[in-house]
């Protein structure tokens, strides 16, 4: 079955081949890619692609993965004076990097989002906390650290994995708040995912959810097709001849 970055690739492909016939025009149209709506509710999928982790939109109820994605969404719930929620969780397929450990870690500080500004600004006062019974929690730092910070890890079964932790807010201050994370795992010669953000609502309206959503996609996530363009940069640049 064939997916968008199939298509991609081979919509890449045909305009390669076809350089010398095609105007400079027609070659940046066939590499065009449509930027993806907004990220959807779903777990945050993960597959070895390239000796690297990609992150995708899951549907763990079904298994299904849907798209490539880099922005997720979760909420968070008042739960007895806790502000705490657990989507979204991480999803892999039977047998990817079963037997392996696969991690997060945290890239740096919280932000929230700024009704006024429509950006996303900090960090804030508050701080998130990512836990697990039996596995450990982590706080988020006060403070952009100089490198990512190790977070925590599990097992993957081969069976897969469709694990949750839980994402409990420092007080109860209303807010879109953002997480920027990156996976790892210590299977040899996997690399880890390239960074990705979850994007966690507390009482807040969804307007202002999804705004956050979208901005974090035309802020923070590289625009897709650059690096298809720097390619045909290098291809279509003049060639010296050589002289005998």
């Amino acid at each position: 079955m064939t997916g968008p970055a199939d298509t991609q690739r081979a919509a890449i492909g045909r305009a390669e081949s076809d350089l010398p016939m095609r105007s400079l025009a027609s070659v940046l149209s066939a590499l065009v890619v449509v930027t993806p709506a907004l990220a959807r509710h779903g777990d945050i999928g993960f597959r070895v692609e390239s000796n690297s982790i990609t992150t995708w939109i899951a549907d763990d109820l079904s298994g299904q993965f849907l798209d490539p994605e880099r922005v997720f969404e979760g909420e968070l719930l008042d739960l007895g004076g806790v502000i705490t929620g657990d989507e979204p969780g991480y999803f892999g397929e039977p047998g990817t990097l079963a037997g392996q450990r696969l991690g997060f870690n945290v890239r740096r500080a919280l932000r929230a989002w700024d009704v006024p500004s429509q950006s996303m600004t900090g960090p804030p006062t508050q701080t998130i906390t990512i836990s697990a019974p039996l596995v450990g929690m982590i706080t988020t730092p006060v403070v952009d650290p100089p490198a990512p910070i190790p977070g925590l890890s599990v097992l993957v079964p081969a069976a897969g994995l469709d694990f949750h932790f839980d994402h409990t807010l420092s007080d109860s201050t209303p807010g879109v708040y953002l997480l920027e994370l990156e996976l790892w795992t210590d299977a040899p010669g996997v690399a880890a995912s390239l960074p990705f953000w979850v994007v966690l609502n507390y009482d807040m309206p969804e307007p202002e959810h999804e705004a956050a959503v979208q901005w974090v996609r035309d802020n923070l996530v590289p625009a897709p097709g650059v690096a298809s363009l720097a390619l045909l940069g290098v291809l279509l640049a003049p060639r010296r001849r050589r002289h005998a």
